[in-house]
């Protein structure tokens, strides 16, 4: 949760700050992601994988093959990169850029960014080994760290980390690129829509049948 309240934080008086946090972590996916030891929480994270498993088989097909051969699965940086919607691995600039498409857009925006990201370093991931593409998924060395200058630490934040550009790799950072990346993985909202009720109702079905 620290990413997602340094970013407010960064933009808001801490009064706001906490209104908004309160208001966004009751939208979207983050709730079922934070009450995961609940049945039903992880019924709907898992629905919410398998929508993104889809759509990267299908529209990535060769890093999915490569991902299943190295046994690189969603969880291990899915998860993460929604909890805190990408602040954790991409530059402060960038991310600003995201939220607003996220919250203008909903919830597929941040599947179709998860996409981009992908597409963005596909050349580097299809030639990495496991633990290359680990460290590619989740590049956090630096990004947050306020020690190493760039951005003045924000309203009322105290000691909480917060994004900076100075680290070489968001210095290097093609935010271009990488928007027309994102364009180029567009997911139809009424797609998650449609997948997420005919996963609902199959699973209704089933404990119709258990009865």
């Amino acid at each position: 949760m620290g990413h997602l309240a340094a970013m407010l934080l960064y933009h808001l008086q801490p009064a706001e700050a906490f209104r908004g946090f309160v208001s966004l972590i009751q939208s979207h996916h983050f709730m079922d992601f934070f009450m995961a030891t609940q049945e039903s929480s992880r019924r709907r994270v898992k629905m919410r994988f398998d929508f993104f498993e889809s759509v990267f088989q299908e529209r990535l097909p060769l890093l999915w093959s490569h991902f299943q051969a190295l046994d690189v699965t969603p969880d291990l940086f899915l998860m993460p990169w929604l909890l805190t919607l990408f602040s954790s691995v991409l530059p402060l600039r960038t991310v600003c850029r995201v939220w607003d498409a996220v919250l203008l857009k909903g919830e597929p925006y941040a599947y179709q960014t998860a996409l981009g990201f992908l597409r963005y370093k596909e050349h580097s991931l299809l030639t990495a080994s496991f633990e290359g593409c680990i460290r590619l998924l989740n590049p956090t060395a630096n990004n947050w760290d306020p020690s190493q200058g760039g951005v003045s630490t924000p309203r009322g934040v105290g000691d909480i980390q917060v994004p900076s550009r100075a680290d070489d790799a968001a210095m290097s950072f093609d935010e271009d690129r990488f928007f027309k990346c994102v364009g180029e993985c567009e997911i139809d909202p009424s797609l998650f829509g449609n997948w997420l009720a005919k996963q609902r109702l199959s699973e209704e079905k089933a404990e119709l049948l258990e009865l």
